[in-house]
């Protein structure tokens, strides 16, 4: 074999090489190997654990889960107990229009049998006797032959002259009315003239009523109305008091939206919840929406018009409450056209409305048309239908007319 040929070495080489770490030299032996792997193993366990017990697993995002969770869990109570409330409001709102309703028509059946009763009293005339005492006229048996008239004259009657019974007022009315036969033309220009004046007086006294005078604007409608629409506004409230729906027929240019917008400040002053629905013609939308922001600006209005989304959108703000004063909200008033009750009737019969107005309300007088049916299906508490144009002498139009505004009649 060959050897290695031995180096000696100095003696302070052989001092600092005594120890085999001095050399970094490791005996080749199993034991160190596996001593070595066992330290490195025992510090790699080592720093698990540490870093284990230093890792904190932060759970914010399912805390925060769970508080959504909650609040949504508590806004959707809150959402089912105000439909709740909101329905018992509805139905006992009905159930008031309803009573209401019949209060009225008994007040007026009652009106009509004692207006019968005492006419009835007054053609019947009855006979005192000596005593004061009243009964009837006796009335002849039928199985008895009647009884021929004497024609026997009185001996002592006297002819009389029947001037001096007349009472003299008739007398200075028939000597006035002979002077009138004699008046040339100035006279009888002079008399048409007082008669005009007078008959002017009677109208003008007659037009200035105690409703009239005694009116009060509602609080958000900004406008001065005349007479005749101050009558028709305290028609319409009385129709809405007693539970009764009409038809609003004054003639074109009077202002019939002038009153339903009056209307509607009065009912929303009283703190009459909407939603209101307004269904018109197209070419008369701008005009309402003009109208309510000129006379009741505080009103808020929502146009239910236009493609899915807009539509879709509208839906969305006719479902909240909107605010109208500072301790007051409602839903808003809805205005649509003829033509979008046709692609959203489920949303709109999924609405309670406090009052319908129909414009132009010849529109549905055809019984079959679609917009009829679908208008008879809505809920709602009061109807109203506008139209400038006269009813046909068509029983048909009529009774549909009517069968919208009392579909239970």
């Amino acid at each position: 074999m060959h050897r290695q040929k031995e180096v000696p070495l100095s003696k302070e080489s052989s001092n600092t090489i005594d120890s085999p770490e001095a050399l970094d030299i490791v005996e080749d032996s199993g034991f160190g190997s596996t001593a070595g792997s066992f330290a490195e193993g025992s510090v790699k366990d080592e720093s698990i654990n540490t870093v284990s017990s230093n890792v904190k697993f932060k759970s914010i995002p399912m805390a925060e889960q769970k508080q959504k969770k909650k609040r949504q869990k508590v806004v959707d109570q809150l959402e089912l107990e105000n439909k709740r409330i909101g329905e018992k409001e509805y139905e006992d709102g009905l159930t008031e229009q309803r009573y209401k309703c019949l209060m009225h028509l008994l007040d007026r059946s009652q009106f009509y049998s004692n207006y019968l009763i005492k006419k009835f009293d007054e053609s019947q005339p009855f006979v005192t006797s000596k005593k004061g005492k009243k009964h009837l006229p006796t009335v002849p048996d039928e199985n008895t032959a009647p009884q021929k008239k004497s024609k026997t004259v009185k001996k002592n009657s006297q002819k009389y002259d029947i001037e001096k019974h007349i009472i003299n007022d008739i007398k200075k009315k028939k000597a006035t009315d002979k002077s009138k036969k004699s008046l040339n033309t100035n006279d009888i220009t002079e008399e048409l003239m007082s008669i005009s004046e007078n008959e002017m007086h009677n109208v003008k006294s007659q037009s200035e009523t105690p409703d009239v005078a005694s009116f009060a604007v509602p609080k958000y409608f900004n406008g001065v109305l005349r007479n005749y629409q101050i009558e028709g506004l305290q028609w319409l409230k009385v129709l809405y008091e007693n539970g009764v729906n009409g038809i609003l027929a004054d003639e074109m240019g009077l202002g019939k939206t002038v009153q339903v917008i009056a209307l509607f400040s009065h009912l929303i002053e009283k703190r009459q919840n909407g939603p209101y629905l307004i269904v018109a013609p197209l070419s008369t939308i701008p005009n309402w929406l003009m109208e309510f922001e000129k006379f009741a600006p505080k009103l808020s209005v929502v146009l239910f018009h236009g493609d899915s989304t807009e539509r879709l959108a509208a839906q969305k703000k006719i479902r909240q409450k909107m605010r109208v004063d500072n301790s007051y909200y409602t839903q808003p008033i809805v205005l649509t056209t003829y033509e979008v009750p046709l692609m959203e009737i489920r949303f709109l019969q999924s609405q309670k409305w406090r009052y319908i107005v129909v414009d132009e309300g010849q529109r549905i007088k055809n019984y079959k048309c679609q917009l009829i049916k679908i208008l008879k299906s809505l809920q709602s508490m009061n109807r109203l239908l506008l139209t400038g144009t006269p009813l046909q002498n068509n029983l048909s139009e009529l009774w549909t007319l009517l069968n919208f505004l009392l579909p239970e009649n």
